[in-house]
């Protein structure tokens, strides 16, 4: 099966032995339903980046989820937390160079 994360095997909790890492990546890996919803919410949000009518929005939906990500990686000490981090920074650019228009959307 495709997917980042591997399915669920034979897993007993012990918290004062298991790395971050290896918890994490049990608890994502439980749900395929998840790992899929992520994964196509970043594949569309990267696919109207590359128009710049679309930037924006796209922007505006992809923040919340490197965000979340990026948070996940330092929290479990996830060895991608400078990429994850430089992709949140990235998109905050993004929003930053569209402030004036997104403040002007919340405004109305």
């Amino acid at each position: 099966m495709i997917g980042q994360f591997s399915p669920p095997k034979a897993f007993t909790f012990d918290p004062s032995q298991d790395e971050p890492l290896i918890l994490a990546w049990h608890f994502f890996g439980y749900s395929r339903f998840y790992e899929i919803f992520i994964g196509v919410a970043e594949l569309a949000c990267a696919l109207l980046i590359l128009f710049p009518r679309t930037r924006t929005i796209a922007a505006v939906c992809l923040f919340p989820i490197t965000l979340n990500i990026t948070v996940v990686n330092f929290a479990f000490d996830i060895s991608a937390q400078n990429y994850s981090l430089l992709l949140t920074v990235m998109c905050g650019l993004l929003l930053w160079v569209d402030r004036k228009k997104l403040c002007g959307l919340l405004a109305k």
